[in-house]
């Protein structure tokens, strides 16, 4: 009695603890206690020369359901923005330190939109600059109105489009990857020409190294229906200094920051993390750092063979009494309040086989999606322990059944 009692408590021990790590393994964001060994091992990792070499911490930090994951990444932000205007970041010495400064600072909106004010110009191309190479190419299906105003011979009439002739210069201190925007030409009422750059994130090579120009032809968009005398007109406002003209930056990635930046309706941004696209090389060393993690290292222990905060909020109470009304069952068949140990197992076997030969069924009949995905780790650590639970409440009741089955 006594191995089979220590053999039935080693299963149960073993569900629990198999349960959470199994979860883990489908799921890199996994909640984690502030207070846990990993999180804190990750708050007291050390801020390098160069901040963005830490950006795993922000990433694990974030699937570990952080509060202060985002002060973290906007500390990483502010340091790369601030390096693009030429100005120093400012210095911490640990991570946890970092997040405390973050949280006292202005708001990062305020140095988003001073980038973005200042790190692209624009100014009329000259005689000299180079016409970009897709119109020199094609040199013969292009007029040139102006100096800077083109237009090509063959279009729709209901949708046409003219080019203005810019050169656009990155004024600031760091590499830009790509860039999309309108030049604008103070007009009553404004015209506007895009300036879209397509680039490769991934790329090695920036598209406008610091302090170089790029001379490019930006179009009118035949929805708004600019003529061609009104962009003539502007360009040559802009040439007799009698108009202005600058460049509104919509859209920026830095080269190698490891994220992006657009802004919509003149003051708000939305940040895109490439870690989130599998291209910045923080994000899978996070994944890495979060599913080989334990349960004990993240503190999470008990929340996550509950399935979360509570039984409120999750099933893991269900599974458990679905457990133990297994166990009634199989003892009411039995017609005893014990079972054996051998048939415990069998039906433990049968009730662990059963989700993949379901899983089985349905993606041979083409209907594989429907399986639940919810039947994780957790689950099944809760079913089992109701079903070894109430074994195991039920074996003082063995030796008033074996007398019974003796008589049998």
């Amino acid at each position: 009695m006594q191995a089979k009692t220590v053999a039935a408590a080693s299963l149960l021990f073993l569900c629990l603890a198999a349960g959470p790590a199994s979860a883990a393994s489908g799921d890199p964001y996994m909640p984690a206690r502030p207070d846990s060994p990993l999180v804190r091992k990750l708050l007291a990792t050390p801020v390098p020369a160069d901040p963005r070499a830490i950006a795993w911490v922000a990433e694990a930090l974030t699937m570990l359901a952080q509060k202060n994951a985002p002060l973290l990444h906007s500390y990483l932000e502010r340091v790369v923005l601030l390096a693009a205007l030429g100005e120093p970041a400012p210095k911490a010495g640990t991570v946890e330190e970092a997040i405390a400064l973050e949280a006292r600072l202005p708001p990062i909106d305020e140095v988003r939109d001073r980038v973005f004010s200042t790190i692209i110009t624009a100014e009329l191309a000259k005689p000299a600059d180079v016409v970009p190479e897709g119109i020199r190419a094609n040199r013969s299906r292009y007029v040139q109105e102006t100096p800077v105003v083109w237009q090509p011979k063959e279009q729709n009439a209901g949708a046409a489009v003219y080019y203005l002739h810019v050169v656009l210069r990155n004024a600031g201190h760091a590499d830009v990857a790509g860039f999309r925007g309108e030049l604008v030409l103070a007009r009553d009422p404004e015209v506007t020409v895009r300036c879209d750059v397509i680039w490769q994130t991934s790329s090695q090579y920036p598209l406008l190294p610091a302090g170089k120009s790029l001379p490019m032809f930006c179009a009118t968009d035949w929805q708004k229906k600019t003529s061609l005398q009104t962009l003539v007109d502007a360009a040559r406002a802009v040439e007799a200094g009698a108009g202005t003209m600058r460049y509104r930056l919509q859209h920026l990635d830095l080269h190698g920051s490891g994220f992006d930046l657009q802004r919509f309706g003149g003051s708000r941004f939305d940040k895109r993390s490439f870690a989130d696209m599998g291209v910045f090389v923080g994000g899978p060393r996070a994944a890495t750092i979060v599913r080989e993690s334990s349960c004990l290292d993240r503190g999470s222990c008990a929340d996550e063979f509950l399935g979360g905060f509570g039984p409120l909020r999750s099933f893991a109470w269900v599974a458990f009494a679905a457990g133990i009304f297994v166990y009634l069952v199989a003892a009411a068949v039995a017609r005893r309040i014990w079972i054996r140990a051998t048939t415990m197992w069998i039906i433990t076997a049968t009730m662990a086989l059963l989700p993949i030969l379901g899983f089985s069924l349905l993606l041979a009949a083409g209907l594989g999606a429907l399986f639940y995905s919810q039947l994780g780790g957790h689950l099944w650590a809760a079913f089992a322990a109701g079903l070894w639970g109430a074994w195991l409440l039920a074996l003082p009741f063995r030796r008033r059944a074996a007398p019974q089955s003796l008589g049998r």
